[in-house]
Parts: structure tokens; C-alpha cells; sequence
């Protein structure tokens, strides 16, 4: 069953902004008129230009060197290609060796989408997700996403039946650079218990 700020890391330009904040030295000379204004030495004028340009770039670092940064990607776009196209989206994603956490276990692309054929050309069957956390091992060849699932049907009677979950996928690196999904799991949330004198 299936399916937002990267953390700011203590790199080399943050390192270096701690320094230039430090540095930056501002004089004030004392004043011969009302109105008479704070003084930056060179020193000061310079440090504070480096300053504004590294707020700026400073972010975009962290964010570029995040390294689950590809699978939270992945993760994205595999549910977004699964709203346009459904179970042809959904199977984009998956690695020929993909195992899916069903009992009995699914093993292999062809078994993911015979067994997930009849549910996807139902109509009223809609899943959406979205990874909260991503980690990569040291290589980058394998990695994994988590987060929240949401599972809309509807019953016998036509009534909508929402359902709601945690999902654990594994991304391996395929040969092109691309990620593909090698295991996929999830569990729906318990109900919650009933109140005093409720049945249940």
C-alpha cells in the first residue's frame, strides 16, 4: 500500500558565513549634527556584501547536497505520474526485480501488475501519497522514502470509504541513473477505539 524543508547542513559556505558575520566590523563616529548616520569601514562595506550574497546562496547549497534529495524526487514524481496514468504510471516506477510487501509477497513487474490490474481500472479507486523523509546510503546506489498514503473506494452500497497509511519504499539505482522502486510497503492506520458505551 502506498503514499517539506531540506535541513539546513553545516557546510563549508554556512562554516563561512558564520565567519563573516563574525568579522564584520562596524564603526560610528560620533555625531556633529542631528541625523548623522552609522559609518562602515571597507572592511565592513565588503564583509557585509559577501553577507547578503551568502543568505542568498546558502540555502540552494544545503538543498543541492542533500543526498536523498534524488528519491524524495523520485517519490514525487512516481505519484504524479500514477494520478495521469494510473497503473501505467505506477509500473514506470518499479524495477524488473520489485518486490511488493503482500502476503504472499509480489515478486517481479509482471506480477505487480497482474495483481494490481483489477484494482487500478476501477474508477472509484484512487491512491495519493507523499514522502515526509528520505535516506541514501553513502554510495547513493540504494535508498528509501517514507510518509503518508491516502486510499479512496467506495463500498458495495456506493458509499466512500477513505483509508489512511504509512508506506516504506526502497529505491535502487538502475544503470541509466535513474531510481526505481526494488521494495514497497505499507500499513493502514488502526481505527480508532470506540468511546465509552459505543459499540464497536
Amino acid at each position: 500500500m502506498h503514499r517539506p524543508f531540506a535541513t539546513l547542513r553545516v557546510t563549508p559556505e554556512v562554516t563561512y558565513l558564520n565567519r563573516t558575520i563574525a568579522g564584520l566590523r562596524v564603526t560610528r563616529e560620533k555625531p556633529k549634527y542631528w541625523g548623522s548616520k552609522t559609518q562602515f569601514s571597507s572592511t565592513g562595506r565588503e564583509a557585509m556584501r559577501k553577507l547578503v550574497l551568502l543568505f542568498l546562496l546558502v540555502p540552494a547549497f544545503a538543498w543541492a547536497q542533500a543526498p536523498e534529495a534524488p528519491i524524495m524526487k523520485a517519490d514525487r514524481d512516481f505519484n504524479a505520474a500514477t494520478q495521469q496514468r494510473r497503473l501505467d504510471g505506477w509500473m514506470e516506477f518499479m524495477a524488473d526485480d520489485v518486490v511488493s510487501d503482500r502476503k504472499p509477497p509480489l515478486v517481479g513487474k509482471e506480477a505487480m501488475r497482474a495483481a494490481m490490474m483489477k484494482q487500478w481500472s476501477n474508477p472509484d479507486f484512487h491512491l495519493a501519497w507523499e514522502p515526509t523523509k528520505g535516506e541514501m546510503f553513502p554510495d547513493g546506489s540504494m535508498g528509501y522514502t517514507t510518509g503518508r498514503w491516502t486510499r479512496t473506494s467506495k463500498d458495495d452500497s456506493g458509499k466512500t470509504v477513505e483509508l489512511h497509511g504509512n508506506y516504506l519504499t526502497v529505491w535502487k539505482k538502475q544503470a541509466d541513473g535513474s531510481y526505481k522502486v526494488a521494495w514497497d510497503g505499507g500499513a493502514v492506520d488502526p481505527k480508532p477505539a470506540p468511546k465509552t458505551g459505543e459499540k464497536k
